[in-house]
């Protein structure tokens, strides 16, 4: 087929070169559903204000104020966040298969990867039951081959209690620094009414 070669210097350095975290938090904070920017081991880099409202003051005030909740795998054995998520397997699992799928390095509950080491203490310090979960979920949760766009469901309650449905795609945002955009797209009108009477946390 005609055409030309591609510059692949161009495209990695410069298409695709590493935004600043200004730029980050500009395109979260562009989109009206809940957004953020996750780095590999699930720290949250950026968040947008739906976000944050959709977590509810307790929760984003706990995630502001601690650099410990600011990580999507520590934060799950909170109980301030788990019992209110209905899909805690299916994110958790979701999170340990892209750690098995990661080939660079072994993956263990044992021996941790050196960077997930940390994120690892944090969640053992929390509630017991959900350390028990995770375990389980270790065991039977295939590794998850790495793309540039994976996506899952995600239930999650107000704190008043009202259910939203959120459609959650993870993609690539920079290969550099390994960073992923997530998005949490509403999935019925429902769900955008109770996100809109949210108070912004």
């Amino acid at each position: 087929m005609p055409g030309y070669s591609p510059d692949l210097r161009f495209l990695l350095y410069g298409k695709y070169a590493s935004r600043e975290p200004e730029q980050l938090l500009a395109e979260v904070e562009a989109v009206p559903w809940p957004a953020g920017v996750f780095n590999q081991v699930g720290e949250m880099l950026a968040l947008n204000a739906p976000f944050y409202a959709m977590l509810g003051p307790r929760l984003a005030s706990q995630v502001r104020g601690d650099p410990d909740k600011r990580n999507l795998v520590a934060m799950a054995s909170n109980p301030d966040f788990a019992e209110r998520c209905e899909t805690w397997d299916e994110g958790v699992g979701f999170m340990i298969g892209l750690a098995k799928g990661d080939t660079r390095v072994e993956h263990n509950l044992e021996r941790p990867a050196p960077n997930s080491q940390d994120v690892m203490r944090r969640f053992l310090a929390g509630d017991p039951k959900y350390i028990a979960r995770l375990l389980g979920l270790w065991e039977r949760t295939p590794a998850i081959e790495h793309w540039t766009r994976h996506r899952y469901p995600f239930r999650w309650h107000a704190e008043d209690g009202r259910l939203m449905r959120f459609h959650v795609v993870m993609h690539v945002c920079d290969v550099w620094r390994e960073l992923f955009w997530g998005d949490y797209v509403p999935e019925d009108g429902e769900t955008w009414d109770v996100l809109r009477s949210l108070p912004r946390a």
